[in-house]
């Protein structure tokens, strides 16, 4: 009997922890842990420790994903125009009806969710030795890189 009781209360206390440590789903996100959620979500391996702030927001500025200023703030409110800006620059059609709008914690979650498997799938920048940023199509065929695709017309996907 002791031990049920004894189980039963870790039980709470552990549920009450985890409940303490989460972040409540309409507090405003700012962006540094937005960018670490975004860095999580893409095909990229984690650095040694896992996501911070300072990796994540480090990795996605090399990678050409910023907010409308031009550079990240970890401490700054994510505004629903910053996000839509970077899905944007990733190739997403995401707009907002007012830009200014701060960004909830269920807000972010739930765009990572919508686009998981395009996340998961995201083409990242790939730089070069000399730091500039690279693109290659790989065709397969004999070892080559293939041409460069035709653009797209309303008669070609």
């Amino acid at each position: 009997m002791v031990k049920r009781m004894m189980l039963l209360v870790a039980a709470a206390l552990l549920c009450l922890a985890t409940a303490a440590l989460a972040q409540p789903s309409e507090s405003t996100i700012t962006q540094g842990p937005f960018a670490v959620l975004l860095a999580s979500n893409l095909n990229a391996p984690a650095p040694t420790g896992g996501w911070s702030p300072a990796s994540a927001t480090a990795f996605l500025q090399s990678q050409g994903l910023v907010p409308r200023s031009g550079a990240w703030s970890s401490e700054t409110d994510l505004t629903e125009g910053d996000m839509a800006f970077i899905f944007r620059m990733m190739g997403l059609n995401v707009f907002t009806a007012d830009p200014n709008t701060t960004v909830t914690w269920a807000k972010a979650k739930e765009l990572m969710g919508r686009y998981r498997d395009f996340f998961r799938t995201y083409r990242l920048v790939h730089h070069s030795t000399d730091n500039t940023t690279t693109t290659h199509i790989y065709t397969g065929v004999g070892g080559e890189n293939g041409a460069a695709p035709a653009p797209a017309s309303p008669s070609t996907p």
